[in-house]
């Protein structure tokens, strides 16, 4: 499964939800306007499986919101990502 991971420009760490410590991980997020942005490091049986089916699997526990999720880092101004929800790198 996916591990999330710390980034530099992540400021906030997001807890388990009570009486789920036990499976879920603490989550290094990036706090802005547009709400929380996280990164992930999946395993290379993972990537594998992202190349031979080109789809990623989302699961969100509880109600689910608005979310997005790319392969593209957002805080690259010159990443080819389409929708920036965070401020580039040197500009904070």
């Amino acid at each position: 499964m996916a591990k999330p991971v710390n980034f530099t420009e992540s400021d906030s760490v997001l807890g388990p939800p009570e009486g789920m410590a036990d499976s879920v991980v603490p989550l290094p997020v990036h706090r802005s306007r547009a709400g929380f942005m996280s990164c992930w490091e999946l395993t290379d049986r993972e990537i594998e499986e992202i190349i031979e089916t080109r789809r990623v699997w989302l699961h969100v526990m509880g109600q689910h919101p608005p979310v997005y999720v790319s392969g593209h880092d957002p805080f690259n101004p010159e990443s080819d990502s389409h929708v920036f929800v965070a401020e580039p790198r040197g500009n904070a």
